[in-house]
């Protein structure tokens, strides 16, 4: 740990000097947090328990316990963060710079890169190369005190990618975007291997986005498309080489509006197989060939969340979230087990549901936040045939959060 910390200081000394003789500017950003939770389930999620998803099943044992009905909690600091932004001087008539984000928030690992990519700007156009949140999922999110940021109901996704941004009007009020985005690490799919990167590798088309964003006077309206091909298997069981593929895409809207103390936002999205966005979707095989191949069907979903917040010292918040599964348009062939889903392959979710106030002090660069969360998932007894359920029972898991961060 101490050659780790020495090699960075010396990293980021010999930077300094490098942009200096280059007359670029360093600058250093982040935050150090405490995040303190007690909830009443066992959980699916991430981070040891700091990226909180959803509440598992019932699991009984042979005395009719619900061995998931387990109170637990924890205590960690692994969310603080560091991150570098290099501005240096003008390069093809652009203002490049680069940016080099870093978190401890994945436990055994000692950095984990949020953030890498290089931009350059001009007048009008943007271009950008490297790693960076999903379109989709970066320029709107609910203010919650988690690093969840509203997942499972809003998208949570970071990827390479290239970026293009060209901004219209006189004020440069509308911006259109494009990407190619390649799946790496908290952006893969699910499939026959679990949540992987290499359904997309194998087919070799990266993943498409389209959006327009309009901004003027603390309104914001975006739309856009979603698009991606995957090739689930290359092999059959018997070792031959398989042509299989699924197209699924994804629409995004979402509003805000933000005046003095008062913030709401709101996104609502609709699509198939959305997995590689962390929601609770995925696809299934629909006809198996003579051949032995597969033909497949992706699963539809919708999802939504709405954040209202007031205050400035003292800020009051509340965000609701709901998401459904919708189901394939074709009949599956085999939905108990051969039908792939996001999040430990819950093939039996009908709706996911969430109620979370909360409250924040700010003191200069020191805040204090208390979040209550009540998530709730409709888990079914029976999966039809399309990979919806039915006969239907609620589960519960009830979440108390103390979050203490400085930021710089």
């Amino acid at each position: 740990m101490k050659r780790f910390l020495l090699l960075a200081l010396c990293c980021v000394s010999v930077l300094s000097l490098s942009a200096a003789d280059k007359k670029a500017e360093v600058s250093l950003y982040g935050f150090v947090t405490n995040q303190m939770y007690w909830q009443d389930r066992q959980n699916f999620q991430a981070n040891d328990g700091l990226l909180n998803f959803f509440p598992k099943d019932v699991d009984y044992n042979d005395k009719g316990e619900d061995l998931n009905a387990q109170f637990n909690m924890s205590m960690m600091a692994i969310n603080s963060r560091l991150g570098v932004i290099l501005n240096g001087p003008q390069i093809l008539g652009a203002n490049a710079s680069a940016l080099v984000e870093a978190d401890f928030s994945s436990a055994g690992m000692l950095f984990f890169l949020r953030q890498g990519y290089i931009k350059f700007e001009w007048d009008r156009n943007i271009v950008l190369f490297g790693q960076t949140g999903h379109p989709m999922c970066t320029d709107m999110m609910p203010g919650t005190i988690n690093i969840a940021v509203g997942s499972p109901f809003n998208p949570l996704n970071r990827s390479p990618m290239l970026r293009y941004d060209h901004r219209f009007g006189e004020n440069k009020y509308l911006t259109l975007t494009g990407a190619a985005i390649y799946q790496y690490v908290s952006g893969k799919s699910t499939g026959p291997e679990g949540m992987s990167n290499i359904y997309q590798r194998n087919c070799g088309v990266p993943e498409l986005w389209a959006g327009l964003n309009y901004t003027k006077k603390g309104f914001t309206v975006e739309g856009g498309f979603d698009w991606e091909y995957l090739k689930p298997r290359t092999t059959d069981s018997q070792r031959h080489k398989v042509d299989e593929h699924v197209t699924c895409w994804s629409a995004m809207l979402q509003v805000g509006y933000n005046k003095g103390r008062f913030n709401v936002r709101a996104k609502t999205l609709y699509g198939y197989n959305m997995s590689h966005l962390n929601l609770a979707s995925g696809y299934g095989v629909s006809a198996i060939n003579s051949d032995g191949s597969y033909e497949y069907a992706p699963l539809k979903a919708t999802s939504s969340w709405v954040f209202v917040q007031y205050g400035r010292r003292w800020k009051v918040g509340l965000l609701g979230g709901f998401m459904k599964n919708l189901g394939a348009d074709k009949d599956l062939v085999n939905p108990s087990e051969l039908l792939w889903v996001y999040s430990g392959n819950e093939r039996n979710i009908d709706l996911i549901y969430r109620v979370c106030p909360q409250i924040e002090f700010f003191a200069g660069n020191f805040s204090f936040g208390l979040e209550y969360e009540m998530t709730a998932v409709d888990y079914g007894n029976t999966i039809n045939s399309n990979g919806t359920v039915s006969d239907t029972y609620n589960v519960r898991n009830n979440r108390l959060m103390l979050v203490t961060k400085y930021s710089f």
